[in-house]
């Protein structure tokens, strides 16, 4: 079992993952079908206010994620994690 709509992806990503392990198995030689069931469809047609819709499932199908320093190339600062910010500044700061 599988995801609707997996295909290959860069390295190192979730997607490229569900894409390789399918890709093992449809090289594997053995008999096989690999379902790619959508979870958001089938809880939107038993649940009467699902968390996940289709038209959300939508949205994770481009690529949407950035260059690690796009920040710093766009805005000109270095991004901050909260633990450093509190070792830096304290909690009042």
């Amino acid at each position: 079992m599988s995801g609707l709509g997996t295909k290959a992806a860069p390295k190192g990503t979730y997607m490229a993952t569900r894409w390789g392990l399918e890709e093992a198995v449809r090289k594997s030689g053995i008999r096989h079908v690999i379902l790619q069931p959508s979870v958001a469809r089938l809880m939107a047609a038993v649940l009467p206010n699902p968390p996940l819709t289709p038209a959300a499932i939508e949205l994770f199908a481009f690529e949407n994620a950035t260059d690690l320093d796009a920040v710093d190339r766009h805005f000109g600062f270095h991004p901050r994690g909260f633990r450093d910010h509190i070792q830096a500044y304290g909690v009042a700061g």
